[in-house]
């Protein structure tokens, strides 16, 4: 095995703790260890605030920067937290600085992307995600959050800090409500 896959092993089993020390000491390999643990779930927690994919990865990207820029700035404590605190204001701040610069007619009328599917397809692509920014914050996020980001329950559960049985509630309830806003476009 070369050292370089040796090395590779040895930052996976380190605790993100662990990897994030040696990210504050500037090993850039260890960022990228940390931004392969952390990828998905902040990913899928981008798209839930921002709603929108390439807005999403823009403020995924850039929240992880702020990491690695505000690395020594951690006092320890919940590293999760902390790097997720850093993404949320950081999607806030880029809707804030979006909404002053689009108007929402504008934003909820922008032309179909171009793409494989016929135009009923991009119809219906396009209601169900209009029936989903419908949907109150925490239904939105919940289904964003599993659908999109492909969390599982115990993910969820330990995300949003709420038991299992509260994410298969708020699930169940989430997609009742977006059935009901679904139905005109699928009868």
């Amino acid at each position: 095995m070369s050292s370089r896959a040796s090395r590779d092993d040895e930052y996976r089993q380190m605790s993100d703790e662990e990897v994030f020390a040696l990210v504050s000491k500037r090993d850039l390999k260890a960022f990228d260890e940390l931004y392969r643990r952390y990828e998905r779930r902040l990913m899928a927690y981008c798209l839930a605030i921002m709603g929108e994919r390439e807005l999403a990865l823009d403020a995924f990207q850039t929240s992880m920067m702020k990491v690695f820029d505000a690395r020594e700035r951690f006092l320890g404590g919940n590293l999760e937290a902390w790097i997720f605190t850093i993404t949320r204001r950081t999607c806030i701040r880029i809707k804030q600085d979006r909404q002053r610069m689009v108007s929402t007619d504008d934003f909820d009328e922008r032309p179909a992307e171009s793409g494989a599917g016929t135009s009923l397809d991009m119809t219906e692509h396009q209601a169900i995600h209009k029936a989903v920014r419908m949907l109150s914050a925490d239904y939105r996020q919940i289904i964003e959050l599993r659908y999109f980001g492909e969390l599982s329950y115990e993910e969820l559960a330990e995300h949003l800090e709420i038991s299992i049985d509260v994410v298969k509630v708020r699930l169940f309830r989430a997609r009742k409500k977006l059935a009901e806003l679904l139905r005109p476009y699928f009868t």
